[in-house]
């Protein structure tokens, strides 16, 4: 009986200095029966040549070269030509171990799951950090979205490792899904962070989801030192809004719609420290409403660590000096 065809679909832009190490890391694995999806988004380096350079030495290698519209333009485009009966997202500059697939595979076989969830960690120049969430296991039991709300969780770290209670990722990255549960499922192209929040919601909530974990670091995501926090906040900044609805969408009249208050005060807590503390030219009057008594009410009941009750607590009484100590 032939093993299930597995799509790996990479987004890519402007990763040429990663990219060779990402798509070995792809062709080399124990378990051979992939296509491999390479979306080239417009990239203005020589990361589109790299792809097409990568077709000639494996036919497993698809590459698909678009006008620049973001990840998740990438990621739908992908997803309407992909052939798998699984589907894995890998970002272009990051990597994943050689066993990943096969072991991920054969963990689906014990109890056909239809999600399969692996640990990851992040890797700089000099350094690789395993990200540890206790709370794996059980939320893979549950598939409870709660884990994901729960804000300013305990963090214990030490030289090679963070351990975080009580809080999940939910980056798609280091999953490995069932075809059919994506089916009716698209990528909100709008929005530039986070997307991945919104659509493995959507994954949970309009699906009866069986997951399995498999306890070993797969996922390699790599911290670029280009990436400036910056560019981080207003990118998650011009998108507050479109986020804010897409969310609200994906959650209302489930259990978890109470959540949409914490998470429109984090966009304005977002919004407050780039303004008040970084000084950026935010002029939406939208963020002010996103600090409303409820809304501030709620992110307490979810925060969970004494710095981040601190945090909202010193954000909720303008305490700008203060706040400026937190984030030197």
């Amino acid at each position: 009986m032939q093993e299930p065809l597995i799509t790996v679909i990479v987004p890519i832009y402007n990763v040429e200095e990663y990219l060779e190490r990402c798509i070995e890391s792809i062709i080399n694995q124990t378990y051979k029966n992939i296509e491999i999806i390479l979306v080239d988004d417009g990239s203005k380096d020589n990361s589109a040549k790299l792809c097409d350079k990568y077709t000639k030495k494996d036919k497993r290698i698809k590459v698909i070269h678009k006008e620049n519209g973001g990840v998740s333009s990438a990621r739908n485009l992908a997803l309407e030509n992909m052939t798998g009966s699984f589907v894995s997202f890998i970002d272009g500059d990051d990597y994943i171990e050689l066993n990943m697939y096969e072991e991920l595979i054969s963990k689906q076989k014990e109890a056909d799951y239809n999600i399969l969830i692996a640990r990851y960690d992040e890797v700089t120049d000099d350094k690789i950090t395993k990200i540890t969430e206790k709370s794996l296991k059980d939320f893979c039991d549950t598939a409870d979205l709660t884990y994901l709300y729960n804000k300013s969780t305990k963090k214990i770290k030490t030289n090679n490792e963070v351990i975080i209670e009580d809080w999940i990722s939910c980056s798609l990255c280091r999953m490995l899904i069932k075809s059919e549960l994506l089916k009716n499922l698209k990528f909100n192209t709008k929005i530039r962070f986070a997307e991945d929040y919104v659509y493995f919601n959507e994954l949970i909530i309009k699906n009866n989801c069986k997951i399995g974990m498999v306890d070993k670091y797969f996922y390699h995501y790599y911290m670029r030192s280009n990436s400036a926090s910056h560019t981080r906040r207003k990118d998650v900044l011009r998108n507050s809004k479109e986020y804010l609805n897409e969310i609200s969408r994906v959650l209302k009249d489930t259990k978890y719609a109470k959540y949409i208050l914490a998470l429109e005060y984090t966009c304005y807590i977002d919004c407050f420290i780039a303004k008040y503390i970084y000084g950026d030219d935010i002029n939406y009057e939208e963020f002010k409403t996103w600090g409303k008594k409820e809304n501030y009410n709620q992110i307490k009941k979810v925060t969970k660590s004494l710095k981040g009750k601190i945090k909202i607590f010193l954000i909720k009484h303008k305490m700008k000096n203060l706040l400026k100590i937190l984030y030197k």
